[in-house]
Parts: C-alpha cells; sequence; structure tokens
C-alpha cells in the first residue's frame, strides 16, 4: 500500500507499506448506480441525470452509511451500521447523522453491506499489480481505465476493468471509504483501518472533473467532510465473506414461566467450528401476560445461545433482551460471538417472576 518515493505525482503521505487482509470481501463492479440507488432510496440527489446506469453522485458519508443499511434490509442481511442522532431524508441534501459506526465493531466480522476501508479499496484498485495504475507504467494509457478531466461523471463500465473485473476505480468519480484520515505506518500491519470518530473522511479514486493522469493512481489518497455533496462523489459498497456456515433460521414459539431460567431450549443442528464464532440476529414479538397484566415491565424474554444442553444459568452468551410489552424488536444485527467450541443450542427466558411469552426469528451463522 502506498507508492515508492520514485513514483510521480505521489504525495508524502503515500508512505509505502505492506499490508495483509486476513478475510475475503465482495465489492461491487462499479460505482452504485443512480438506478440502483433509486431503487433502494427512492429518490436521486444526482446533478447529472438522464440515464440509470450513470453513478449516483452529490450523496455525502452518511448518505452513502443510510443506503448500505437499506440495501442490507432489502437483501435479508443485518445491517452494519449503528446509525444514531439522524435527521432529513438520505439523498435528499439535509441528511446528517451524529454517528455511524460497523455494528460488529471491526470490517472483518460485518456480515451486510458497507463501505470499504481504504486498505480495501487500493487492495481491489491494484488486483495484484504494483504500478502506479492498474494497466501499468505509461501515462499514455491511463485514458483506457479512466475518466478524468471530461467535467461529468459518466456511463459506469464503459472503461477497461482491471483483472478482477472492477471499473472506474481509477476515474469517474471519488469515492467514499469507511476511514478517517491516519498517517501510514513504515512497517507492515494487518487489516488496517483509520479512525471511527474522525472529522474527515478519507475519498479514494479519479474524478472527472479533475485533469493530470497521476491525480488517479492506485496510491493517490485525498479526504473531505464527511457532509460533502458534490458532484464528483460517489461510493460502491463492499460484503465480508464472513460466512463459512450456511445461514440457518429458527422459528420458535417460546413460553417462559415465572422466571424460570432459560427453560424452553432449542437444538440449532450447527456444530460449532474450532473458532466458536458465530454471528447472529433475532427479531419477533414478546409480550407479558402474568400476573401483573400485560404491560407489566420491560423486562421481556432474554434469548440466549450456549454450547450445550444446560437447562439453568449456566449461559454462555446472553444475546440481547426484549424491550417493552408487545414491541416488535431486532437485537444482535451483525453482531458476534465467541464460544468454545461444541453444538449450539438457543435459550429463551422469562427474566423476572411474571409469566412471559413471545414468537421469535433467529438467524445464526458459523464464521
Amino acid at each position: 500500500m502506498g507508492s515508492p518515493l520514485s513514483e510521480v505525482g505521489r504525495s508524502q503521505s503515500e508512505i509505502p507499506h505492506p499490508v495483509t487482509l486476513t478475510y475475503g470481501y465482495w465489492m461491487q463492479a462499479t460505482e452504485m448506480t443512480q438506478g440502483s440507488w433509486q431503487a433502494v432510496m427512492g429518490n436521486n440527489p444526482s446533478g447529472f441525470t438522464g440515464h440509470a446506469q450513470r453513478p449516483v453522485e452529490r450523496v455525502s458519508w452518511f448518505d452513502a452509511v443510510a443506503c448500505a443499511n437499506a440495501m442490507s434490509i432489502r437483501d435479508g442481511l443485518p445491517p452494519a451500521y449503528a446509525i444514531a442522532g439522524c435527521s432529513g431524508t438520505p439523498g435528499s441534501g439535509n441528511y446528517g447523522c451524529s454517528s455511524a459506526t460497523l455494528e460488529a465493531g471491526t470490517p472483518d466480522l460485518a456480515v451486510g453491506w458497507r463501505l470499504p476501508t481504504e486498505a480495501e479499496w487500493e487492495h481491489a484498485y491494484r488486483a495484484g499489480t504494483t504500478t502506479p495504475w492498474y494497466n501499468g507504467h505509461d501515462p499514455a494509457r491511463v485514458v483506457d481505465v479512466a475518466w478524468f478531466g471530461t467535467g461529468s461523471p459518466n456511463l459506469v463500465g464503459l472503461k477497461v476493468p482491471n483483472a478482477w473485473g472492477l471499473y472506474d476505480l481509477a476515474g469517474n468519480l471519488v469515492e467514499w471509504v469507511q476511514d478517517g484520515p491516519s498517517t501510514y505506518p513504515s512497517v507492515g500491519v494487518t487489516n488496517p483501518r483509520g479512525p471511527d470518530n474522525a472529522a474527515r473522511r478519507i475519498i479514494r479514486g479519479g474524478s472527472c472533473c479533475w485533469s493530470g493522469v497521476y491525480t488517479v493512481r492506485a496510491a493517490a489518497r485525498n479526504d473531505t467532510w464527511p457532509g460533502d455533496r458534490d458532484t464528483d462523489i460517489g461510493f460502491r459498497l463492499v460484503r465480508t465473506a464472513v460466512n463459512t456456515g450456511t445461514p440457518r433460521t429458527f422459528a420458535v414459539q417460546a413460553a417462559a414461566r415465572d422466571g424460570s431460567n432459560f427453560s424452553v431450549w432449542q437444538d440449532s443442528g450447527i456444530d460449532l467450528p474450532s473458532s466458536g464464532r458465530v454471528a447472529f440476529s433475532a427479531s419477533g414479538l414478546a409480550w407479558n401476560d402474568g400476573p401483573g397484566g400485560p404491560g407489566r415491565g420491560p423486562e421481556g424474554v432474554n434469548i440466549a445461545i450456549a454450547d450445550a444442553l444446560v437447562p439453568s444459568l449456566g449461559v454462555t452468551a446472553l444475546i440481547g433482551k426484549v424491550g417493552a410489552t408487545g414491541t416488535p424488536f431486532l437485537i444482535g444485527a451483525g453482531r458476534t460471538l465467541s464460544l468454545p467450541s461444541g453444538r449450539l443450542f438457543l435459550a429463551y427466558n422469562d427474566s423476572i417472576a411474571s409469566d412471559n411469552s413471545g414468537a421469535f426469528i433467529v438467524t445464526v451463522r458459523t464464521l
């Protein structure tokens, strides 16, 4: 990652250093198009319209994150981001949030769609190459792979892709990535990522509005405010290849009585891998019909995962607690647990002495 000291057009921030990624990921072959955005978000913020295959632009970093979560929900995936303090409508020009962090904590554990880290983005651009551009050293050939100096964004996928079939990374729109700015190390690193709480965000790739072949190099980096909505800023999304096991979904009608300490158990049919890691989500409805009457309190029904069939308090990990009675819930989306190896069991209970019940959908996949 970065560029050698001899590379023409480099900046001092491009300190060369080896990077190791210990996980795989899928990346969208093109920048998010206006057609794809509109199908998910229902509007079109772009300044240059007229064709569904134009890349969507005039989107802020928070707009991109909101689109990632919306795509995850559409595809039946746990949203990758926990977003808070938002106002406005994504894509309307007035959307902003106080925070947006990865629900799983780190990119390698996220299940849903998300922005790539800066390291993932450059890794994808290079596709195994070490040259300034993914098609070699010759500045005269950059026009084959990148749009730059055209003044407006062009339809996606018209230039020559890289060896991994990815288009326009060298130039069309600059693209939001996950990271805030950081100083590169001079030594090798594994799964690097910039700060989550940075005031600015990295943008990568070349812009149709910039002139000069050296602005569209693999190592070129820039940053801007996360609220920027310029007509040359877009994004593409990635998904971590986290699932080594097939997702299993369980529909459970649970009834728990009088603080019954996880009396309702279900064998998941899953043998945990040696890592003991699982990703999970749970959704449904819980209600209270005990002596205190409906809505007696927010204790709800607890849901837990364990690695042995022991109907007692010996539960390895509590997934979460349902909120107020009668309220639909979603817990655990995108979260992971580390358990001892063994068989995976699910458990449901009432947390205090009243009769609770509920209906749950639990999805678990091994990592």
